[in-house]
């Protein structure tokens, strides 16, 4: 049936040109989006632009300000024109952005229309729409009426603790909003078309807002009537579903027709990197708790909602505490760790963050003038980061990084390794292609430099800090407005794929992004490097980076280990030896992959070296100290460094 082919379809999702991250352009006029995409998105690699909903919507006031930024999530048809720009104006910039290899994605509401009075239930608004169209009772727009909502079944607006109820989700309304009938053919028929208009302009795909509040054989059938994008694929979608795996409404559901808006991996990563990154060791316990699918998931560290209101998520809203470090820090992990489609939010200065909730809506407003045309007062002119507009997409933190994504490509979750007991000092590589070290110690005693010799998994050469700057004529030239030392942007990565760490607690970014494109390496020196296969329950392998003319002098080879073991949550597994001397406060941890296999290392070892290991776990680090860990049984593993070793043991 219909329905099984646009399912199949949209599991292979791509974006073109195989980017990996979009950006979300917050309520950012269409022809000021056109021009970002030719100067800024499409030369630094984002692979889409997201809009803010183009539909016709219902103006609003306070206070004499008119039209805060909700009012685009409150709907009166689907005409395309509101405040920021004509359909034309939308059509052109589609068109433009494409031609800059740059994707559009739309923001679609179709789970509601406009605000209703919950005291009078049957009243609907009698306001003037943007294109003029009047309402009340009905939606002419759309052709609505009163049989296309769900008052006859819900006249309520969800209760605070009503979100683990699957029937009143799906029939009640959102913030007081009209809930339409979505199981109604009609709203199915008139929903797909609006969606089939937009993709007829060039759209590629779909952010559904509030996709949880309708029932997923209502998406089905409406995606039974949606065509596919101008690449002839199902369109990409960007489901906004936010948590509660107790009901119908969780993410392995929705999964099945699309990539879901992952709210738990941004919980996690802010989780990690807030209060001086205290527990960004334990990062890859978050994802692995939450059991997240990389190929599902779209990822976010912020967006309008959530910065708009960091009181009550203080795990979000990044960009405005600690004068942005948490961000900036979350933003190399959220980019560079692979996982998933990262969205970068572009939003605003909200400045009212206590007292009357309702102030907080209000940062962003334009008066419409008698013609009914729309003067620029709050909205970013000229494209101008200015007046509140904080244009996080182009902090020399974010985008630099876009680039370096875009090179890594699919690869599987790597490895993340701690300095020791320091759990706010981490780092990852990816094979070949990148490397990225995240400083986040800092403030008070916390406030510690990060000097560490570190495998890179990169082949030798000078490379610059992409976060600083890029190699150009022999040289890393900074990012403007930038000054710093040689040091902190150049990199000279080792025959054997080693290279100095020096990331001060006071430094501008405290993050080393390093990549083998062409703008990241100053000079590239190849080596070669031997991979053997790992083929028993606790095997180690070795890497060996030669120096160009062999000698008989010893190298050192980089052992990579993996454990498995069935480990509960809370269990963290690390491996000791006698390559640290059996101190089991400087174990080596492990990270959690599929098959309850955990990869540790690697390890730089003398090639020769008899070396003994075992693995160990710890039940709690709040509750067991590192020198009372729980040992794994059996004898000493017993091995020595070569080309390549292979061996097994029980845990």
């Amino acid at each position: 049936m219909i329905w099984s082919l646009a399912i199949t379809l949209a599991s292979a999702q791509t974006f073109v040109n195989e980017k990996f991250v979009g950006v979300q352009l917050f309520e950012w006029p269409f022809e000021s989006i056109a021009k970002e995409c030719v100067d800024f998105l499409g030369p630094n690699g984002y692979s889409f632009v997201q809009t803010s909903p183009v539909q016709a919507h219902s103006p609003s006031s306070f206070d004499g300000y008119e039209n805060p930024w909700y009012t685009s999530y409150q709907p009166v048809g689907y005409s395309i024109g509101n405040r920021l720009g004509t359909e034309e104006q939308f059509k052109n910039m589609v068109a433009t952005c494409r031609n800059a290899s740059v994707d559009v994605i739309v923001d679609v509401v179709l789970n509601h229309n406009t605000y209703v009075d919950i005291s009078a239930p049957n009243a609907y608004n009698s306001n003037l729409a943007w294109t003029g169209a009047r309402f009340k009772q009905n939606y002419p727009d759309a052709g609505y009426k009163a049989e296309h909502f769900h008052d006859d079944i819900c006249d309520k607006e969800i209760g605070d603790n009503e979100w683990d109820n699957d029937f009143i989700v799906y029939n009640c309304r959102l913030a007081k909003l009209n809930d339409l009938k979505t199981s109604h053919p009609y709203v199915r028929s008139t929903t797909a078309k609006f969606l089939n208009k937009l993709l007829s302009l060039g759209v590629a795909g779909f952010r559904t807002d509030a996709a949880k509040c309708i029932p997923l054989d209502d998406w089905k059938a409406i995606y039974s009537q949606v065509n596919n994008n101008y690449r002839g694929v199902f369109p990409f979608l960007a489901q906004e579903i936010f948590g509660n795996f107790a009901s119908t409404q969780n993410y392995k559901n929705y999964e099945s027709i699309g990539r879901v808006i992952n709210f738990d991996y941004g919980q996690a990563v802010g989780q990690a990197f807030v209060n001086n990154g205290k527990t960004t060791d334990r990062l890859a316990e978050y994802l692995r708790r939450l059991q997240l699918n990389s190929d599902n998931s779209v990822t976010l560290i912020e967006n309008h909602d959530k910065e708009r209101d960091p009181d009550g998520d203080s795990n979000f809203a990044l960009a405005r505490k600690n004068d942005g470090w948490w961000f900036k820090q979350a933003s190399a992990f959220f980019i560079l760790y692979p996982f998933g489609i990262p969205t970068v939010h572009s939003g605003y200065t909200f400045k009212y963050f206590g007292g009357d909730r309702v102030k907080r809506e209000f940062p962003i407003m334009a008066k419409s003038n008698p013609d009914n045309t729309v003067a620029p007062i709050g909205q970013i002119v000229n494209n101008t980061c200015s007046n509140g507009w904080m244009c996080q997409h182009r902090w020399s933190d974010v985008f630099p990084l876009i680039k370096i994504r875009n090179f890594i490509g699919k690869v599987a979750a790597p490895t993340i390794m701690t300095n020791g007991d320091r759990s706010n000092q981490i780092w990852w590589n990816v094979p070949g292609k990148s490397f990225t070290a995240v400083n986040s110690a800092q403030g008070g005693v916390q406030r510690e430099d990060m000097s560490n010799t570190v495998f890179t998994g990169l082949k030798a050469g000078t490379y610059c800090n992409m976060v600083y700057g890029f190699a150009v004529n022999g040289g890393c030239q900074l990012w403007p407005g930038l000054v710093l030392k040689t040091e902190q942007v150049k990199y000279v990565v080792n025959a054997n794929g080693f290279t100095q760490l020096n990331i001060r607690g006071g430094d501008a970014s405290r993050v080393v992004a390093l990549y083998a494109g062409a703008d990241g390496v100053i000079v590239d020196n190849p080596v070669t490097t031997v991979t053997p296969t790992a083929t028993s329950t606790v095997a180690a392998t070795s890497t060996v980076a030669p120096t160009s003319t062999p000698t008989s002098t010893p190298s050192d080879v980089q052992i990579s280990f993996s454990v498995t073991h069935d480990a509960g949550v809370g269990d963290n597994v690390y491996i000791v030896g006698s390559f640290n001397a059996w101190n089991t406060c400087k174990a080596t941890p492990c990270s959690w992959s599929t098959g309850n296999v955990w990869k540790c290392g690697p390890i730089p070892v003398t090639i020769g070296t008899k070396v003994e290991w075992k693995p160990i776990k710890y039940g709690s680090r709040s509750a067991t100290t590192c020198a009372k860990p729980i040992w794994s049984n059996g004898d000493n593993q017993v091995f020595t460094a070569s080309n390549s070793a292979s061996f097994s043991a029980t845990f």
